[in-house]
């Protein structure tokens, strides 16, 4: 960790916990199995994650492709914190609404990761 990272972490950290709402985010299916065809893996659920409460993107963003309408952003914290890292395709529950994963970007101040921005799409 860098210096920056020993400030910078937890302020993030702080600050999703007193804003953040609860959210469940679970694994899907992630590896092929030849030899059957079916999918291995997946299906863990990570309960109480806090997130920011989802954030409709400014209607200058929204391409109809990379961003559309509808899709929100939230944070969470960085791997470190979460015990995992996120990745497209995972569902998100928060809100009493089902979302999936579409794109993560990780938040780095220095080596570390400080949180993880999710972009989240009904479907």
């Amino acid at each position: 960790m860098t210096e920056l990272d020993d400030e910078i972490v937890p302020e993030v950290v702080a600050l999703i916990a007193e804003i953040g709402v609860n959210a469940t985010i679970t694994e899907t299916a992630a590896t092929l199995v030849p030899s059957t065809g079916a999918m291995s893996g997946g299906g863990t659920a990570h309960s109480n994650v806090k997130a920011t409460p989802p954030a409709e993107y400014d209607s200058h963003y929204i391409d109809g492709e990379f961003i559309r309408s509808g899709d929100v952003e939230v944070y969470v914290n960085g791997p470190d914190t979460l015990g995992f890292t996120p990745k497209e395709g995972w569902i998100v529950e928060i809100a009493s609404k089902r979302l999936r994963i579409v794109r993560v970007v990780a938040l780095s101040p220095g080596n570390s990761i400080a949180a993880f921005a999710l972009q989240l799409r009904r479907g």
